[in-house]
């Protein structure tokens, strides 16, 4: 081996000595996407409706805080092109216009607009909105029969909504199990049904 070829081979060796840290900081990244990819491969909907969904809610949620950020407090969130607005209005007006402006965009088939006329919540109602939710995903995953990543669970002044492309008795279960969840006041079912 020639001085040259010595060089050249240490050089390498070195380059990719230089990149091992920068890589091992994408194995969580990976992992994540990896991750991610099996919980689409668990989605009923094509991934390119999930993506679809996902730029739908965005942009509503985004639009409806420009236009009605000081007379309304509004959720969104989007499944299977179906609109759901949660939280809390002013006046049955203001309401409606969250619910306009949800049917204006392109690719939403339905708005189901839950808004409360009411005084938006503080914190503590949101905590506990997010406990309830995190309670019933937790019970849904160890009901028999039922696969938890079928099923959007949404919960908004301890209503909890329950959205998916689910079999009627997939529905039955999930709806039975949220019911009787602790901290649930109620459960409406927004479902599609594939039998």
């Amino acid at each position: 081996m020639n001085k040259f070829q010595v060089s050249k081979y240490s050089i390498t060796l070195l380059a990719v000595f230089c990149l091992l840290p920068p890589l091992q900081g994408c194995v969580p990244v990976i992992a994540a996407g990896i991750g991610t990819g099996a919980v689409m491969a668990q989605d009923r909907r094509s991934t390119g409706t999930v993506i679809d969904d996902s730029s739908s809610e965005l942009a509503i949620s985004q639009d409806i805080g420009k236009q009605l950020s000081k007379e309304a407090s509004v959720s969104v969130t989007v499944y299977n092109h179906k609109a759901l607005l949660t939280g809390a209005a002013i006046n049955d007006t203001i309401k409606s216009k969250a619910g306009d402006i949800a049917k204006t965009y392109p690719g939403i088939t339905t708005v189901y607009n839950e808004i409360r006329i009411a005084i938006a919540s503080g914190l503590a109602t949101d905590a506990s909105d997010s406990l309830v939710t995190s309670i019933v995903k937790a019970r849904l995953i160890n009901v028999k029969g039922l696969n938890a990543e079928h099923i959007k669970v949404v919960t908004d002044d301890h209503i909890v909504y329950l959205m998916g492309l689910v079999t009627h008795k997939e529905a039955q279960l999930a709806a039975q199990c949220a019911s009787t969840s602790d901290g649930v006041s109620k459960v409406v079912t927004l479902f599609e049904y594939i039998d």
